[in-house]
């Protein structure tokens, strides 16, 4: 299983929704912002909404990946985080599942499970994403390169 945390990888490939897809994270992430936040807590969305793949280039994924599917949301009670989760999905084989980190939690928020039983989003097939190499030449600041479009059918 991939843990998707781009902070401290030198460098990765990942995969990057559509704007579309992307559109549709955020707008979800800002309701589950809005519905979990209490006061004397700190509730916020993590940013970039990026899936580590383990390939050894930008080629070798978009050659291999036939699907990507992001299953639904689950609350780390252990880290304190909303994890969206996933599947990736490969020629010749079923892929690793991943765990893209989703709303990072501070502080005491009652009824999180209650509040992520509503993900009608859920189950949300990736067809049109790039994939790119991730670099983190410091700390919160992601560059993509080498990037290419993959169009599913």
């Amino acid at each position: 299983m991939w843990i998707a945390s781009p902070s401290g990888l030198s460098m990765t490939t990942v995969i990057v929704p559509h704007p579309t897809e992307e559109l549709k994270l955020i707008k979800y992430q800002k309701e589950l912002v809005r519905r979990l936040f209490t006061p004397g807590t700190l509730v916020y969305a993590h940013q970039p909404l990026w899936i580590p793949v383990d390939f050894k280039s930008v080629q070798e994924a978009k050659e291999k990946i036939t699907g990507v599917t992001l299953t639904g949301v689950e609350y780390d009670e252990k880290n304190k985080m909303v994890m969206c989760v996933g599947e990736v999905a490969l020629r010749q084989a079923q892929g690793p599942q991943f765990i893209l980190p989703f709303i990072h939690l501070e502080g005491d928020i009652p009824n999180v499970q209650a509040v992520l039983q509503d993900a009608s989003l859920f189950p949300l097939s990736l067809k049109i994403f790039r994939l790119g190499e991730c670099t983190s030449p410091s700390p919160n600041v992601y560059e993509l390169s080498n990037v290419v479009w993959k169009k599913l059918t």
